[in-house]
């Protein structure tokens, strides 16, 4: 293949993968009448938007198990840590992480922001301040959660949310962090949507070069205190 065979046929493969990037990245429309182009009513209620979470999350890769009590969501994350061999945790200081972790056999238990030791471990598992509906995705705040690398070093992240935690759009996640006022506005503040993908010039899609392959999301019904 003589040099502008392959340049040609770079610059092709580019335009096809973003025709095809256009085509599921393009609006929906607005339903009759409702005046609001490219957007999606949210559910109001708790159960709609945790449905809704859900499914944004699973189209771009993620994995939501909804909890009805305490007892699922254990069985639920000794599901992940059996399945995926974890034999060394990496923990945040989050009051719900500890409370779970705890209750697990055969598993280190790690909880250190040193780079290394988290590189060591098979799974992170961290709480999340909130969800947003319309993207699938978790916001992390630094200010209600230390270890953020917990999220992002080890292959695995495991991530606990409250249902009455997810909102709506990410406005609203927004004027949660704001609402704290100056004084009170974290130090970084995290969105992660569904495992990390990074994509060549050619835009092949490789999904955990530049943080972890899977994330697994417990949502925690209101019954478990």
């Amino acid at each position: 293949m003589t040099r502008d065979d392959a340049r040609t046929h770079v610059l092709g493969q580019i335009r096809v993968h973003l025709s095809a990037a256009r085509a599921v990245e393009a609006a929906p429309e607005a339903p009759p009448g409702s005046g609001e182009v490219g957007q999606c009513a949210m559910p109001e209620d708790v159960a709609g938007r945790v449905a809704r979470f859900k499914s944004v999350l699973e189209t771009v890769g993620g994995e939501v198990t909804i909890a009805a009590d305490h007892d699922e969501a254990a069985r639920t994350l000794r599901h992940i840590v059996a399945t995926r061999h974890v034999r060394r945790l990496a923990v945040s200081d989050d009051d719900l992480v500890s409370d779970f972790a705890a209750d697990l056999q055969d598993v280190e238990l790690v909880a250190s922001d040193d780079r290394e030791a988290l590189l060591g471990c098979d799974a992170g598992l961290s709480g999340a301040q909130w969800g947003v509906a319309e993207t699938g995705s978790l916001v992390l705040s630094s200010a209600a959660e230390r270890h953020r690398l917990v999220s992002l070093l080890p292959t695995v992240h495991v991530a606990l949310l409250r249902a009455t935690r997810i909102l709506g759009g990410l406005d609203e996640a927004l004027r949660h962090v704001a609402d704290a006022g100056p004084d009170g506005l974290p130090r970084a503040l995290t969105f992660v949507t569904g495992p990390s993908r990074t994509a060549d010039i050619e835009l092949t899609l490789v999904v955990g070069v530049h943080g972890p392959k899977e994330l697994h999301v417990i949502v925690l019904q209101e019954d478990i205190a």
